[in-house]
């Protein structure tokens, strides 16, 4: 792989680590996992990434390409995608007691 595909990469996790779940939209669920879905970065979120993340792309083409590249590769369990992993807990009650079952991985 290349030097700037390698950095465009790291930047790429850099960036998604530090972003709220209100930043991307759901595009698909799991059909192996109930508790998976998966997401897209938000358009103005796109362009803050390309933006702000990517100064060694410098070239409006290679910019442009880059839009393209990300927006075509947003869908369902595209590369670009995130992946969100739900926990959830089952909870029942018996009399003044409470239990909860807790399901995760």
């Amino acid at each position: 792989m290349s030097a700037k595909v390698n950095e465009f990469i790291k930047c790429y996790e850099d960036f998604i680590s530090g972003i709220e779940l209100n930043d991307v939209m759901e595009c698909g669920l799991s059909a192996c996992d109930p508790t998976v879905s998966y997401a897209a970065l938000k358009t103005e979120i796109m362009e803050t990434f390309i933006n702000d993340y990517c100064p060694y792309f410098s070239s409006d083409v290679i910019l442009g390409d880059l839009r393209i590249f990300m927006r075509d590769n947003s869908e369902y369990d595209d590369v670009m995608n995130l992946r969100i992993k739900r926990c959830f807990q089952l909870a029942w009650y018996s009399g003044q007691e409470s239990k909860a079952l807790s399901l995760s991985n």
